[in-house]
C-alpha cells in the first residue's frame, strides 16, 4: 500500500505548512494514465482528470487530490524516495512556482524568500522558526492577494518548502500546482498539466542522482536512513536497516533493474554486501 495525503480547504494551518490533510490508502497499481478518453479540447488525453473535473464542477476550493489517478505514478515514487531526494525535489519545484509568482507580483518576494530560507534550513544555516515564519508568509499571501489561482500557487511553494519538515508535503505542491493550471482552463490545459507531471517526473531523476552528490545538509538530514544506500557505479541496495539484495542498473530505464554481481542475494549485511559488489 502506499500511504498518501489529501488535502482540503485553503487556509494555511498554524503550523505554516498548508492545509489540512487527511491520510488516505492506495494501492501501488491505482491506474496513473488515462483511457484515452476525449479532453474538453476535443483531443484524447494521456492522463485521467475526470475527478478534477467533477470537483471543478462541485464547485470544490482544490481540485485535485493527492490520490488522484494522474499523480498515482509520482505519489508512489515519492513515497519510496529516500528523504534527501525529496527534500531536494521539493524545493527545486517550489523554486519553479516562486518564479512565476515573481513575475506576476514582482515586488512580493515572499515566495522567493521561502524556498530560499528554506534551503539554508536544509543546509543547516538557519533554524526551523526561521523558515516556518518565511513559509507562513508565502501562505499569508495567498490570502493577501485573494484571487484563487495566486492562492493555489502559492500554497504549492509552501509545501514544496515543507518537504525539509517531513516530505509527507511533497504531494501537496502538485496538489495545488495543478489547480492552478485547470482553474486557467483554456485551451490545452490539458497538455499544460500532462507536461507539468511529466516535468516532477523528470525533475525527481535528476534529484535522485544529486542526493549522492556533496551538499551540506542539516544535522536532521545527515542520518544514513536519509539517503540512498548504494554500492559502486549502478549498483543499488535495496532492503531494511537489517540488510537487503543489490540490484544492478542494466539500462537508461529506472525500471530496468538486475540482480547485481552479488546476485542479488539475500539478507547480507550492507557492509557485506559493498565489499561483494565491489569485487
Amino acid at each position: 500500500m502506499v500511504l498518501a495525503l489529501v488535502a482540503q480547504g485553503m487556509t494555511g494551518m498554524p503550523s505554516g505548512e498548508g492545509p489540512a490533510l487527511n491520510v488516505v490508502n492506495y494501492t501501488d497499481d491505482t491506474p496513473g494514465r488515462g483511457d484515452g478518453s476525449i479532453s474538453q479540447a476535443g483531443v484524447p488525453s494521456r492522463m485521467d482528470f475526470d475527478d478534477a473535473l467533477a470537483r471543478l464542477e462541485r464547485g470544490n476550493a482544490i481540485l485535485f487530490r493527492m490520490d488522484s489517478p494522474c499523480l498515482a505514478q509520482l505519489a508512489g515514487r515519492l513515497s519510496s524516495a529516500d528523504r534527501r531526494t525529496v527534500v531536494l525535489w521539493g524545493l527545486e519545484c517550489a523554486g519553479r512556482v516562486a518564479d512565476r509568482l515573481r513575475g506576476m507580483f514582482p515586488e512580493d518576494g515572499r515566495p522567493a524568500e521561502a524556498v530560499r530560507t528554506c534551503t539554508l534550513w536544509s543546509e543547516g544555516a538557519v533554524r526551523m522558526q526561521e523558515a516556518r515564519r518565511a513559509i507562513l508568509a508565502v501562505h499569508g499571501m495567498a490570502r493577501d492577494v485573494g484571487d484563487p489561482i495566486v492562492a493555489a500557487l502559492c500554497h504549492a511553494v509552501g509545501q514544496g518548502c515543507s518537504c525539509v519538515h517531513t516530505p509527507g508535503h511533497a504531494m501537496g505542491l502538485p496538489v495545488y500546482e495543478l489547480t492552478a493550471i485547470l482553474l486557467e482552463g483554456g485551451d490545452g490545459w490539458e497538455s499544460r498539466a500532462e507536461d507539468t507531471i511529466d516535468g516532477y517526473l523528470k525533475a525527481l531523476d535528476e534529484c535522485e542522482i544529486r542526493s549522492s552528490e556533496p551538499r551540506e545538509w542539516a544535522g536532521f538530514l545527515r542520518g544514513p536512513e536519509n539517503r540512498r544506500q548504494s554500492g559502486p557505479i549502478g549498483c543499488r541496495i535495496r532492503g531494511s536497516r537489517r540488510g537487503g539484495a543489490c540490484i544492478w542498473r542494466r539500462g537508461p530505464r529506472r525500471d530496468e533493474w538486475s540482480p547485481g554481481p552479488c546476485g542479488g542475494k539475500g539478507l547480507l549485511s550492507r557492509q557485506s554486501m559493498l565489499d561483494v559488489c565491489s569485487n
